[in-house]
């Protein structure tokens, strides 16, 4: 019985701290939305996975508040490479930029999640692979007029070994065709090492892992 009653009690705590955490989630979050930073799928997304991180012991205590958000971009080349940059940040902002873990316990191999849905894309010319690389490396992406260095090298510099994953059978952006940005969170190795992934497809189920363009 006092076993029982000490496992209802540590119970109550998680239960009690979560809730606790919520609130906190949703001020902190009224307060980012009001001052235009990011979304509030963004956000409370962002939140959930943090708290879901902590919280995890076999048992997955905290949903995800996390769903695909369909997006439209247009515009020329450099309007077209700047938004896209700016949401595969944003992407691999709210998953933890690979210093979490585990998001969720999970014994049946990696979780992967879609962050956006690039749809529709409207372009007049394609934008080669290439051509995007070179942006991710070379150009500071410029999110609400501050300048926090290019894309690749923030992505890259998180603790993955993998990092930015975009599909190698993936050519060239062209208008009209949908687009993913999607999170892979490796789970914990047994040999060590995280290979968290920022991942870009033109296929809603793609996995990443080894299938990447070599980003030289």
């Amino acid at each position: 019985m006092k076993k029982r009653g000490k496992l209802e009690a540590e119970v109550l705590v998680k239960i009690v701290l979560i809730l606790v955490s919520f609130l906190i989630i949703v001020s902190v979050t009224v307060v980012f939305v009001e001052r235009g930073k990011v979304g509030w799928k963004d956000m409370l997304c962002a939140f959930s996975v943090r708290i879901a991180s902590n919280t995890h012991t076999g048992v997955n205590f905290f949903p995800l508040a996390c769903t695909p958000q369909k997006v439209g971009i247009k515009g020329d080349s450099f309007e077209v490479m700047q938004k896209m940059s700016v949401l595969m940040k944003r992407c691999w902002w709210m998953f933890g930029e690979s210093k979490i873990k585990d998001i969720k316990s999970n014994f049946g191999g990696d979780d992967k999640f879609t962050c956006y849905v690039i749809d529709p894309l409207e372009i007049e010319e394609s934008i080669s692979m290439g051509e995007f690389i070179r942006f991710l490396k070379d150009s500071e992406s410029v999110e609400e007029g501050k300048e926090d260095g290019s894309v690749y090298n923030y992505i890259q510099q998180g603790e993955s070994f993998y990092g930015l994953c975009i599909d190698r059978e993936l050519k060239e952006f062209e208008g009209k065709k949908v687009y993913y940005i999607r999170f892979r969170d490796d789970v914990t190795q047994i040999f060590g090492g995280n290979e968290d992934q920022l991942m870009i497809s033109d296929k809603p189920d793609f996995k990443g892992g080894k299938v990447c363009k070599i980003l030289v």
